[in-house]
């Protein structure tokens, strides 16, 4: 965690769901790659997005373990350097997987990976 404080650092998220976290943590989401819920992004809007992170120099692109990573593979492929990483909005769970600890256990991983991430980009 103190690895992210006082560090600003852009991403680009699969969708409008980590604003929260992305508040409390320093991040600066410059774009999302899902405008609209349930809708694939379409070839322009996916190229718009892979030049706003050339020109803004954005490395970490986050996708979500609810939806396929296929557009922001797109992404990574196309921005050089950039690493894709997953974070979990928290938005569904297996209710085997319900325990009391469950939410701070999932942020903790999204913390790590972004962590990781920034360790890579540098």
């Amino acid at each position: 965690l103190a690895a992210i404080c006082g560090r600003q650092v852009d991403v680009v998220t699969f969708h409008e769901s980590m604003n929260y976290f992305a508040e409390s943590f320093n991040l600066n989401i410059v774009e999302v790659i899902q405008k609209d819920p349930g809708v694939e992004p379409d070839g322009k809007h996916l190229q718009d997005v892979i030049n706003l992170c050339k020109k803004r120099g954005v490395k970490i692109i986050a996708i979500e373990p609810q939806f396929s990573p296929k557009a922001a593979r797109t992404l990574s492929e196309a921005i050089p350097g950039a690493r894709l990483i997953e974070l979990n909005p928290f938005e569904t769970a297996d209710r085997r997987d319900l325990s009391a600890d469950l939410y701070e256990r999932v942020m903790r991983k999204n913390v790590q990976a972004i962590v990781q991430a920034m360790e890579g980009a540098e």
